[in-house]
């Protein structure tokens, strides 16, 4: 059993970066009040709320065991994969490739049966636990297989 969860580096980034949203924030609203709880509060209120739906939303945990995958959100189990019946794809945007603020990690699972596809969203994970996971799974054992196009009736 191999379990893969949200690396602490990443959270602590979360936090500062969620920390210095509110911060820019209570300068935006300086420039239109002086009314101090309005500055302060809106700030605080808008920077727990960034860290509550980052923290909450996208703290993940794969668990994989034999022939199974469990990914667990907020401690609960989210979904249950059949390792057999089902092809992974990954994807990873570096910060530096394109304009953005952080790197993206993505798992695609296609269900071999039906086509049909998911996409779960590994950043909170981390590049380096990442990579360990797409390790596990076997991808770069071997080659990706092509995938299957997202139609719009799967969105």
């Amino acid at each position: 059993m191999k379990i893969f969860q949200s690396n602490i580096f990443t959270k602590t980034k979360i936090v500062i970066y969620s920390i210095s949203a509110g911060a820019f924030l209570s300068i935006v609203i300086r420039s239109y009040t002086d009314n101090n709880f309005i500055i302060y509060g809106i700030s605080i209120l808008a920077a727990l709320f960034w860290l509550y739906t980052t923290m909450a939303n996208d703290n993940i945990k794969i668990i994989l065991d034999n022939d199974t995958m469990q990914v667990f959100c907020r401690n609960k189990l989210k979904r249950k994969y059949n390792l057999n019946g089902v092809v992974f794809d990954s994807y990873i945007k570096n910060p530096f490739e394109t304009t953005g603020c952080d790197s993206d990690c993505n798992l695609f699972i296609t269900d071999s049966a039906t086509h049909k596809r998911e996409t779960l969203n590994c950043s909170m994970l981390g590049q380096n636990t990442y990579f360990k996971l797409i390790d596990a799974l076997g991808l770069n054992n071997k080659t990706s297989p092509e995938l299957i196009p997202i139609s719009k009736d799967d969105k």
